[in-house]
């Protein structure tokens, strides 16, 4: 009976040891098993950005990477003037006006706000009461835009040169042609506008006063006829010998 007792009890004590190691081995197995699995986890693409795939490089799962916002672009109120761009501009203007009807002008626009020419300017023969008459000039001229636009101040610097003939009577010699010249060096201060699109196509117009700094008269018409004379070096004066109001009534042109 006791031998039987003795194998019951150490049957008994084997079972509650097994049972013992088996309920302290399940929480390492875990441990082990959560160990295996973490690196797994940490391969796997997140939430917040999309898989790439291994072999294309392109978003996996037929997902793409959000596209970066567009620059916002600069816009200004300011509008462009006139005249378009600001680059140096070189071309001919042709003109007619007062005291010199034809004028050709070689203009260079070397900004919005300033240009620079050279004039030449004549009268084809004229006839003013019993005077014939031509005349020729040259100049330097300088326009100053003081606003963006086609308003301008200028000022005009040159040389002009009258030439004028008449026919006088002289009861014991006849009738017979004289001449007369009027040489001047000047100064035109005027107003004006000269407007300028993108395309070139230049166009304006101009009032001013002529202001004589040096001139001369000179006149082949004798002492017996002083008043054929004084008319002549009237029109002289009204042309330019004196001061004399300018007008450019147009001015059209191409700039380049």
């Amino acid at each position: 009976m006791r031998p039987i007792v003795t194998l019951v009890a150490l049957a008994v004590v084997g079972q509650l040891l097994a049972t013992t190691s088996e309920c302290a081995a399940k929480p390492k197995r875990a441990s082990r098993a959560k160990a295996r699995t973490a690196p797994m986890a940490s391969k796997l693409p997140s939430a917040s950005a999309p898989a790439l795939s291994a072999t294309t490089g392109e978003p996996a799962f037929g997902l793409a990477p959000a596209a970066p916002p567009a620059p916002e672009r600069a816009t200004s109120s300011a509008l462009p003037d006139a005249s378009g761009s600001e680059r140096p501009r070189v071309g001919l203007l042709l003109g007619v006006g007062f005291p010199r009807p034809l004028a050709a002008e070689l203009l260079v626009k070397a900004s919005r706000y300033v240009a620079f020419g050279a004039e030449a300017s004549m009268a084809p023969e004229i006839g003013v009461s019993s005077v014939q008459g031509s005349l020729y000039g040259v100049a330097g001229d300088l326009r100053l835009f003081p606003v963006p636009g086609p308003f301008f101040i200028g000022v005009r610097g040159g040389y002009q040169r009258m030439t004028l003939r008449t026919s006088v009577a002289l009861p014991p010699l006849g009738a017979r042609t004289d001449a007369a010249f009027a040489e001047t060096t000047y100064v035109n201060p005027r107003l004006g506008v000269l407007w300028t699109h993108r395309s070139g196509f230049s166009l304006g117009a101009d009032v001013g006063v002529q202001i004589p700094i040096t001139s001369r008269y000179t006149s082949t018409v004798p002492k017996e006829a002083a008043e054929a004379d004084a008319i002549l070096s009237k029109v002289a004066s009204a042309f330019g010998n004196g001061v004399t109001p300018t007008v450019d009534l147009l001015r059209v042109g191409f700039l380049f």
